[in-house]
């Protein structure tokens, strides 16, 4: 994949690798899962704790590239932005999340963000979360065998793909099957009922991968 042309499955395997690079950074021991014929996570993290992660991209949208072939502006909308997260969760993803709750582990789909806006300070990470976590409970359209998101806010930063610390987040979904403890990436922004919203332990604002 990623030798391949496709945009789509390119960044696939880009960004299975930034994960991996990402959490090897954090501590974690981790192994990547093998690839089979019934859809499944793409990881399982051991230490220090027990999940299945998931890795996903958001691509600009076929909106976003038709206006820019028009060379027309794009507009800020992150409740579009936010449909197209729930959108995420086709009949495979779902698969792949009862694969961990079959293993009664908690499963995370960790969430790569290539929109058009992304990098560009948006704080799009607050807006999730009050969608996900505020009076309307956004966890309440999504599988409960998801345990958490976390959201990747990405660059390339001198050659190198980065994340950021102050505007990526995990989001921990109360109605889970399986929880995800809160604290599990504790460099991340922390959104949950409980937490309400905890700032990352990062010192650099940037991670490099």
């Amino acid at each position: 994949r990623l030798e391949s042309l496709r945009d789509d499955e390119h960044l696939g395997g880009v960004n299975e690798l930034a994960w991996w690079a990402f959490i090897v950074q954090e501590g974690f021991t981790a192994a990547p899962l093998p690839p089979t014929t019934a859809p499944r996570p793409d990881f399982e993290l051991q230490l220090p704790a027990g999940c299945f992660v998931e890795v996903s991209t958001l691509n600009v949208s076929q909106k976003d590239q038709a206006q820019f072939k028009a060379q027309q502006g794009v507009a800020l909308d992150h409740a579009e932005t936010i449909r197209r997260v729930i959108g995420k969760f086709t009949d495979e993803k779902k698969q792949q999340l009862q694969y961990a709750s079959d293993q009664r582990k908690p499963s995370v789909l960790a969430l790569f963000d290539y929109t058009t806006w992304s990098g560009l300070g948006t704080l799009f990470h607050h807006t999730l979360g009050d969608f996900l976590l505020g009076k309307q409970l956004g966890f309440k359209s999504l599988p409960p065998q998801l345990s958490a998101i976390v959201y990747l806010e990405r660059q390339v930063l001198h050659g190198r793909i980065a994340l950021s610390r102050n505007r990526s987040g995990v989001y921990y979904n109360p109605l889970a099957i399986h929880p995800l403890p809160p604290g599990t990436f504790p460099s991340l922004n922390q959104f949950s009922l409980e937490l309400a919203s905890v700032d990352s332990t990062g010192n650099d604002h940037w991670v490099l991968l």
